[in-house]
């Protein structure tokens, strides 16, 4: 089953924004039905569409789309999958069905599908958003080389569109995990220049600067975007890892749990919460947070650190 969609605030990767690609072969009334976002009243329309027995890979794919826009994700896949089924060479919904699984446990499916979208896309804007989004999934399965060719297949045509600032901050994201750091922060801080209210963008820019110990600095961006989206589990999550670095132990602590919150499958979350919660001197609480990490996938998308922390503090 796919989990039920939700506002996704990546530290380490920007999903490319939704992007219909209506056909002259849908009818007029869906269209106003969507621009109406009155997404539930066009999948009935479609849904007569299927049982009057026309339903074409244009059915499925539209109506996956208004299961996506109403967190109806299982739904969405399935209907993407009838697409495909429908059509074998439809790259669009390739697209939508690797974008809607784009998680860490899902990213090679994922792939999968983004590969599909760029061998049959027939436009460059579905090819281009395909590269951005693999280049993420590579990203989350720890292939960072890889990752960094297909951020350099975007932004070598197109570093200005949503997809091609995607595949700026996944790039950035590579040489954070390369310890370019440096690198990291030039492309950040020219795109937050560009666009100072992209939560992506901010959100990015203050985790580089934690790597650095600048940790008031990122703050700063943190606290920027969690300005614009609250609930943000990505930025209460590393603010909590800065404020920890500062001494401020229970504010910490406060920020890590809400974080945990607002996204349970957080892995980089859960190893902050143990590193706080060693600095209460709360030992055997930690080492749970560790093995939470490392359950929820952080060796494979981030490498050996959690593993380090226990051999160091949690013995057998």
């Amino acid at each position: 089953m796919i989990r039920t969609l939700k506002t996704l605030l990546l530290f380490s990767f920007l999903i490319c924004a939704f992007t219909p690609l209506f056909s002259q072969e849908i009818s007029g009334q869906i269209l106003e039905l969507w621009s109406q976002k009155k997404y539930k009243q066009a999948i009935k329309q479609l849904d007569k569409v299927e049982k009057s027995g026309n339903a074409n890979h244009l059915t499925y794919y539209y109506r996956g789309m208004c299961h996506e826009m109403i967190n109806e994700a299982q739904m969405a896949y399935d209907d993407y999958s009838m697409a495909i089924n429908t059509k074998a060479d439809f790259a669009p919904a390739y697209f939508q069905r690797g974008t809607l699984i784009l998680y860490p446990k899902l990213a090679s499916e994922s792939i999968n599908d983004f590969n599909m979208a760029i061998k049959h896309a027939k436009v460059d804007s579905i090819r281009l958003q395909a590269y951005a989004n693999r280049a993420s999934a590579k990203m989350m399965l720890g292939n960072v080389d890889a990752s960094i060719k297909d951020c350099l297949e975007v932004t070598t045509k197109d570093s200005t569109s949503k997809y091609g600032v995607a595949a700026l901050v996944t790039l950035a994201n590579c040489y954070d995990s390369q310890k370019k750091y440096d690198a990291s922060e030039r492309i950040l801080k020219k795109l937050y220049l560009r666009d100072s209210s992209d939560m992506a963008i901010i959100s990015n820019l203050g985790f580089t600067l934690s790597k650095v110990d600048r940790h008031q600095e990122a703050i700063y961006y943190f606290d920027r975007a969690l300005k614009l989206f609250p609930n943000a589990a990505y930025p209460l999550s590393n603010k909590s890892y800065s404020l920890m670095k500062l001494g401020k132990l229970q504010e910490a602590l406060t920020h890590i749990r809400l974080s945990i919150q607002a996204d349970p499958e957080n892995s980089y979350a859960y190893k902050n919460l143990g590193e706080i919660l060693l600095a209460l001197e709360l030992k055997s609480d930690a080492c749970e947070a560790f093995r939470m990490a490392i359950n929820k996938g952080f060796t494979d998308m981030y490498g050996n650190e959690v593993n380090e922390l226990m051999a160091k503090h949690c013995k057998k």
